[in-house]
Parts: structure tokens; sequence; C-alpha cells
């Protein structure tokens, strides 16, 4: 559907909101971060997403912080 980047340059972080469809009908909220997929991240960047589900659309927002 489409992608919204916001660079907020006080607390330097990066923040993705992208909504998508689901095809089918589900409700729910979803966690994670790059310490629990044990992802190596430059310069010691942590990335975390959470997604929420609410039935046939959804939400991404990602946003990256300097550990």
């Amino acid at each position: 559907m489409g992608n919204l980047f916001v660079l907020l340059s006080k607390i330097k972080q990066m923040i993705s909101i992208t909504f998508f469809p689901i095809y089918g009908i589900t409700v729910g909220l979803n966690y994670c971060d790059s310490k629990l997929q044990e992802i190596e991240t430059p310069e010691g960047v942590e990335e975390r997403v959470i997604q929420i589900m609410l039935f046939v659309f959804g939400i991404n927002i990602v946003w990256q912080t300097n550990g």
C-alpha cells in the first residue's frame, strides 16, 4: 500500500509505517526486536517492530534507535 518515513532529529530515530492488506480475517499484535532475532546491526543500532493486524488490514511500525 504505502510507506511513510519520518526522521525525528531530536531523538535520532528512523520510523517506517507500512499498511498492508490481509487476505482473510485476523486480529493480533506482534512485537520483535533485533535482540530477539539475534541479528547483528551496525554501530549498535537496534531495530524494533510492532505489527498490528485488524481484521482485513495490518500496520507495521518499524523504528531504529542508537542502542
